[in-house]
């Protein structure tokens, strides 16, 4: 399978993870992304009303390295395949 890597160049290598299980917290996200290089951060927004995260999260790896080997990888979290994307920044 071939992605298209497109945020060579940028500081930040961040990554979406989306179909997250509703039992996966930041924590899971952190250990099940760790071997593929150093994190900078990891995080899972969490509804402040359910109490239930939303169903994706984000992690920031240091290099574009560990970002690629990421990102080119099929991953399965909980029995549920997961979708893992370039996280594009806001405007």
């Amino acid at each position: 399978m071939s992605r298209k890597i497109a945020f060579r160049g940028q500081d930040i290598f961040r990554i979406m993870i989306n179909r997250l299980p509703w039992h996966i917290g930041t924590e899971d996200l952190f250990s099940h992304f760790r071997p593929y290089g150093p994190i900078q951060n990891a995080y899972v927004p969490f509804d402040k009303t359910t109490g239930f995260h939303k169903g994706y999260g984000f992690i920031t790896f240091s290099n574009f390295r560990s970002a690629e080997k990421a990102l080119l990888q099929e991953h399965i979290l909980g029995n549920k395949k997961l979708r893992v994307t370039t996280a594009l920044k806001r405007k």
